[in-house]
């Protein structure tokens, strides 16, 4: 397990950041590619159309080194969108999922 996903693992237990089944979404269509992997809409059970940000897949062909440092920036910035999420010109984090 990586350091990102044991601090993703202890956000969700800390009840810092909600993890979502990803069942709870329907009609996921890639609007996007970004920094991390692509982005999608989707519409999210009992919320309505939500942006859905994936990683990069870490059995694809990229360095270990390059790896670390996207974990690094992810973990930044969830931290920082979670801080300003009150911001109405800011996306808010409504959690993470898996699938």
């Amino acid at each position: 397990m990586t350091l990102v996903a044991k601090w993703i693992d202890k956000k969700i237990k800390d009840k810092y950041i909600h993890y979502f089944e990803y069942d709870k979404f329907s009609q996921i269509a890639e609007i996007g590619k970004g920094g991390f992997g692509k982005v999608s809409k989707a519409n999210l059970t009992n919320t309505g159309l939500v942006a859905l940000k994936s990683f990069v897949d870490e059995n694809s062909n990229i360095e270990e080194d390059e790896l670390n440092r996207l974990d690094d920036e992810f973990v930044k910035e969830l931290e920082l969108l979670r801080e300003v999420d009150y911001h109405q010109n800011i996306n808010r984090v409504l959690g993470i999922t898996k699938g």
